[in-house]
């Protein structure tokens, strides 16, 4: 999902006297002028040195790492590794965006503005950075952010959008708005100091009433601390390896994963969150009704041990310690994606698979152009939630999708090792509510946003049971007018 990102910190010995002045008013008036002007998804981000105070309007809060932050901080964003627009608080959105926002979702390079004053570099008053950027971060080792950002491969937004993004004393202080979209300040002359006698400012730089979901797509409120910043999803089998267990995998006489067409059945997706053990009643209730159960990964087995066979046990993993999911063949069929180990196809042999190939870069280089792959993001919880869609379903239900840890710290509901990042914990907090998550399922509860209403606005209904992260959002979502998602 696209993230708008600003940043915050109370003034230091790093801050020059131009920037002193900022505080929580500048966040929430750039709030509103976002959700006045764009109409995609999104997510608003500030990164911050401590949690603020934001009334009502949903915003995830991440800490910035520096203890004491300075511009250098401006890069820490580029750790998201999303889609996004930068910008900072003294900046006003004067009309439609989504222009700029499409370019940031499409493009796979970042675009910044000519330097009013320099007009050989770029400036850094908007950046508008595509996905995949995370190396403007990993490699920087501290210099100056805008020589930084000049190091950078970047196109020039005064020639992809001409007049849209411009400087307020380079241009519009002299020329008007015109047709800009977004208006940057710098150095003196902020909004504050001007408004009296521009009304344009005072038009678009304004506080509203904000309602919950204020732009129908916004998740909760939340605020995650530093420990984000210093975890990252960790691939746990090599590019290589996984391609050689798809060419193995897609070979074999099974069938793949293909779309169906929409019917009435009903789909209860297992996770293995700690909420799942208390459960079992209501899943007992869905397996006698005739429901299709999907146990993920060792969930399958958990369940055999309450009494409830699965019908699939969908498996995404490509490790070989995975093997011990299926070694009791825990289900009546399977879905097992193409880059899971070899092992996993040998020890079911003779039971009814079906081969799931997933959207991942690189993919149609080992299976025919014309094969459907199913899209997702990091955990087999949010490939199955595709998965299911394809295969027809448009009722779904999912529990132990909690995607935090239970209060007495377990993380699981049943006994299950953990790699040493997987251990890592962060602090998040949603709707006033504080959780400890891994980063991968802090990962899934974030992504699971856009993939829910995606699946909902294509005639899902998605319910969601238990308790955690996870529910939670998707509780906080629904105040926001989700249709087609339910927190139960």
């Amino acid at each position: 999902m696209l993230k708008i990102v600003t940043l915050l910190w109370d003034a230091n010995a790093n801050s020059l006297e131009f920037s002193r002045g900022f505080d929580e008013i500048w966040v929430m008036k750039l709030y509103d002028g976002i959700a006045r002007n764009l109409t995609k998804p999104y997510q608003f981000v500030l990164f911050t040195d401590r949690r603020r105070d934001l009334g009502d309007r949903d915003m995830l809060q991440i800490l910035i790492d520096a203890t004491e932050p300075g511009y250098g901080s401006c890069i820490e964003p580029y750790r998201l590794d999303d889609p996004m627009i930068l910008m900072g608080l003294d900046t006003v959105i004067t009309g439609n965006i989504d222009h700029l926002a499409e370019f940031c979702l499409t493009s796979s390079m970042m675009a910044l503005p000519r330097d009013p004053y320099k007009p050989t570099r770029a400036c850094n008053g908007v950046s508008l950075v595509p996905a995949g950027q995370r190396s403007i971060f990993e490699k920087w080792s501290g210099e100056n952010d805008m020589d930084w950002l000049n190091c950078q491969k970047f196109k020039l937004i005064d020639s992809l959008f001409p007049g849209h993004v411009v400087s307020f004393k380079a241009d519009a202080k002299n020329y008007g708005l015109r047709d800009a979209r977004i208006v940057y300040f710098h150095g003196w002359e902020k909004p504050h100091e001007v408004a009296h006698n521009i009304e344009w400012i005072r038009e678009h730089w304004r506080l509203d009433t904000i309602a919950n979901g204020a732009n129908g797509h916004a998740p909760p409120q939340g605020f995650v601390n530093s420990k984000a910043q210093e975890i990252v999803t960790g691939v746990n089998t090599p590019d290589d390896v996984i391609f050689h267990q798809i060419d193995i995998n897609s070979a074999r006489a099974l069938s793949w994963i293909e779309p169906r067409e929409a019917h009435d059945g009903v789909a209860v997706i297992v996770g293995g969150g700690p909420s799942l053990k208390k459960s079992i009643a209501m899943l007992q209730g869905h397996a006698n009704v005739g429901h299709t159960i999907f146990a993920l990964n060792n969930t399958a087995n958990f369940l055999n041990q309450h009494n409830i066979r699965p019908n699939v046990q969908l498996i995404v993993d490509p490790r070989p310690e995975n093997l011990s999911f299926v070694k009791d063949r825990p289900a009546s069929s399977y879905i097992l994606s193409s880059q899971c180990h070899p092992s996993l196809f040998d020890a079911l042999e003779g039971e009814a698979i079906a081969v799931l190939q997933l959207a991942i870069e690189g993919i149609y280089n080992h299976i025919p152009k014309t094969a459907t792959v199913v899209s997702g993001t990091t955990t087999a919880g949010l490939y199955a939630l595709n998965t299911i869609y394809t295969l027809g379903y448009r009722e779904i239900h999912l529990y132990g999708y909690d995607s935090s840890d239970a209060d007495d710290g377990e993380a699981h509901a049943y006994p299950q090792n953990e790699t040493d990042p997987e251990k890592k914990r962060l602090e998040v907090w949603v709707a006033g509510k504080r959780f400890r998550s891994s980063f991968a399922m802090y990962k899934q509860a974030e992504k699971f946003q856009g993939i829910a209403q995606m699946l909902a606005d294509a005639g899902a209904t998605i319910h969601v049971h238990g308790d955690g992260l996870l529910p939670t959002i998707a509780h906080e979502m629904t105040k926001g007018e989700s249709h087609g998602l339910q927190a139960c």
